[in-house]
This record gives structure tokens, sequence and C-alpha cells, in this order.
């Protein structure tokens, strides 16, 4: 072998073999063969790096969307499992509490005191779980925090008055469904990023002041479709699921100094927040004033 160097490049000689004639003897000759230079190699990994640099945030974007509509679609299953359950027991809505050593009617086992709290088994005893049948439906592909995203507005189906969730009596809560006036406006599932540890109820807006909004959050909201998407699906008992995009900035403006960095607006007050107000009639299923 016979190996020569030429400025930029380096040129590899080989000497093959090659037979003249069956039974004859052996010519050799040289067969140059070029390789690339060291400066081409590295353009070429330029150029590739610039490609995914550009590439991959429209990519994980895409994945984002994608994680977004198969959480509306998990949401619409529980909302429809939430409507069959309810044909089954001539309206009666299955419980938004979630604490069946409380009410038995719970539509999960998921509070502070639970054992296993979070986890497959403590969803699998609610009653709303044998609709359902199987345990990915309940968290949302963008929730990388916990196992159950999703949470029923107190307003349908809590087992009773609770004094700060709103006037003692039975009219704050729908139990039946023979009685909802309004399912395509009424809101039923949300995503919740519960930061606290207390979970015992379904999700919860600020009602003591009656008709008058008082702008003031109680449960946190989900912010799992951030960046790209500021909003949130909710669901309907009509079966419809909408994604709702948050028009206040204060929404989905996480608060660390007030609450753990995962959460975002529980218990905080936002003086005239279009959110809010837009909640609060979904809440309560009535069209805005």
């Amino acid at each position: 072998m016979q190996n020569s160097v030429a400025s930029a490049f380096v040129r590899v000689s080989v000497i093959v073999p090659q037979s003249r004639a069956m039974g004859r003897g052996t010519r050799w000759h040289r067969k140059a063969l070029h390789c690339f230079t060291l400066i081409e190699l590295l353009v070429v990994v330029a150029i590739m790096a610039i490609l995914v640099s550009l590439l991959f945030p429209s990519l994980r974007l895409a994945l984002h969307n994608a994680y977004l509509v198969k959480c509306m679609a998990q949401e619409k299953q529980l909302t429809l499992s939430w409507d069959t359950y309810a044909e089954d027991y001539d309206g009666l809505m299955v419980g938004s509490f979630d604490m069946l050593s409380y009410h038995p009617n719970s539509w999960i086992d998921d509070n502070q005191w639970s054992p296993d709290r979070n986890t497959p088994p403590a969803i699998k005893r609610g009653l709303l779980y044998p609709y359902v049948n199987t345990i990915e439906v309940y968290r949302c592909p963008n929730d990388e925090k916990k196992q159950d995203t999703y949470r029923p507005s107190n307003h349908l189906g809590f087992p009773f008055s609770v004094e700060w969730l709103g006037p003692l009596n039975t009219e704050v809560y729908l139990h039946n469904t023979r009685k909802m006036d309004n399912p395509s406006e009424t809101m039923l599932f949300v995503e919740e990023d519960c930061w606290t540890p207390v979970g015992w109820d379904g999700w919860t807006l600020d009602t003591r002041a009656g008709d008058v909004i008082s702008y003031t959050w109680i449960d946190d909201i989900g912010l799992y479709h951030l960046p790209g998407r500021d909003g949130m699906n909710v669901s309907f008992p009509d079966g419809h699921v909408e994604f709702w995009v948050w028009e206040d900035s204060r929404t989905f403006a996480r608060a660390p100094t007030k609450n753990p960095p995962n959460g975002n607006v529980a218990f905080q007050f936002h003086p005239g927040s279009v959110d809010i107000e837009r909640m609060y009639y979904a809440w309560w299923g009535i069209q805005k004033k």
C-alpha cells in the first residue's frame, strides 16, 4: 500500500490485485479513493445542527398540540361516562366528592387521607370507573405531576352545602340532571393543577358573594398546554368539550411567591378578570348578563 498526501485532503491509494487470465500471473494496479476533507465534514455537521435547531420547536409544538387533542378526547370520554351513570340512576349525578369514606357516591377516592392517593387503585374505587374502564383516561398526557388531571364542578353532584363554598341552601348544588336548565352552558369537567395536599372535592369557584362576582379563585386551573396554548379544556353535560383561551395574563402567570412553584391561581384575587367572569357563569350554567 502506498500513501500520498495532497494539500488539504487525504488521498488513499490501495493496491488491488487483478488476475489477467485464468492460470496466468497477477497484475497489480493502483486505485485512488478520494475522501471528504475535514472542513467539508464540519460544514455538513453545522448545516444539520442549524436545521435541527429550526425544526425542533415546531416538532415540539406539534407534539404538544397532539396531546391537547388527546386531552380533549379523554375529557369527553369522562363526560359521556358521567352522562351514562346519570341515565342508569334516573338522573342522579355521581358525586363530585372524592372521598368514599365520607360520602359513598364519590366519583373517585382520592383525598388527603387515602393511603394510596393519586394512584390507580384510588381512582378505580370510584363509582365512575366502571363506566370509564381505563385508568389512562383520567390523566392528560401533558400532566406530568399526577394521575388524575380532571375535576368535576362542585356545582354538579356535591353532596352537601359548605358555608365557604356557597350559601347554605340546597339550591347551590344540583344533584339530578333533570333539574339542570342549560346542559350546554353548565361547566362539568375542568383540568385542575392542584398544588395543595388537601383534595376532597371537585373544582370549586368562590360563590360566597351570591349573585355578585367576587373575582377570587379558590381552586387552581390546569396549565398543561403551555407554551403555545394559554388555556384549558372544559366539558359540558351535553357531551361537548371546548378549549378556553385565557384573556387575562394573571390567569396563567404562576405565583411561586404565594404558592408552591407548581401552583397558580388558588385563592388569588383578580379584580375585573374576564376569565373569572367566564368561569362564574359556566359554573352556574347561566348566560352572561
